[in-house]
């Protein structure tokens, strides 16, 4: 996400506290311990460790300026490459998506680098989610989705593996766990599939309101169960679900483009 987008979001979010509230930012840079200007992701564990995926790998931050930072690699168990996302389940572990199809999970302290028994990941993994019933889902550029049910004790996955057959595109920019329970994955190309457990397949996901979206680029759903929704060439749309008010954000109304490419 640029800048300009990620602060336009960050307004809207805040907006209706910043009246009563005063932010303190400080500036995390290369220059102040980062190994890398180019940062993927952004993540803040239940202890209040930030934990960023970038260019260099995995990094921690704890708040304490330069000291604060750490760079996690190879050598401390992690599978290679950039950290393109970052997750921590519901028994407190982290786990961290590589370019490359890398994967690597920290239980306790320790790093571990996971792999497939065969036929071993080799595009980009591009999200990260839990289901309801606590198997972790795994989504990639080129090689659809999967869904992790076991790690074994030398970091083999038990896995089941979900594309074309199933209704879902090898191509999968991303996953999102909404509040409903509803596993919502972003095609590359712009359209929005959800999971049917029954069936074993997936569907197309429409929400009223937003039958029409188009080209959809990103997918969040706020503290207050707002769905938002990024497009290539129509803005942000907003969605209360409690009304089902839907709200178009573009050039018209602040936006600084069209286009958004996160949220």
């Amino acid at each position: 996400m640029s800048q300009r987008h990620f602060l336009f979001v960050l307004g809207l979010l805040l907006a209706p506290w910043l009246h009563a509230q005063r932010f303190y930012f400080e500036r995390l840079d290369v220059q102040n311990g980062l190994p890398t200007s180019k940062v993927y992701t952004v993540l803040q564990d239940s202890t209040g460790m930030v934990w960023m995926g970038t260019e260099a790998g995995l990094v921690s931050y704890d708040g304490n300026d330069r000291d604060g930072v750490r760079s996690f690699g190879t050598e401390e168990g992690l599978a290679p490459n950039s950290a393109r996302c970052v997750f921590v389940d519901k028994e407190h572990r982290l786990w961290v998506g590589h370019s490359g199809g890398g994967l690597s999970l920290r239980t306790g302290r320790d790093f571990k680098a996971l792999k497939l028994a065969s036929d071993p990941l080799t595009t980009d993994i591009t999200g990260l989610v839990q289901d309801d019933a606590g198997a972790m889902w795994v989504t990639t550029m080129g090689q659809g989705a999967l869904k992790i049910t076991q790690v074994g004790e030398d970091g083999t996955l038990t896995v089941e593996r979900y594309g074309n057959k199933q209704g879902l595109v090898d191509h999968v920019v991303g996953v999102v766990h909404l509040s409903d329970g509803v596993l919502a994955f972003l095609e590359d190309g712009g359209t929005l599939k959800k999971w049917e457990a029954a069936g074993k397949r997936f569907t197309s996901l429409d929400w009223t309101g937003l039958e029409d979206v188009q080209f959809v680029t990103a997918l969040y759903q706020d503290t207050d169960g707002r769905l938002w929704v990024g497009t290539q060439n129509n803005g942000a749309y907003c969605r209360d679900n409690g009304t089902g008010q839907v709200v178009n954000y573009s050039t018209y109304n602040g936006l600084p483009s069209y286009t958004l490419v996160g949220l």
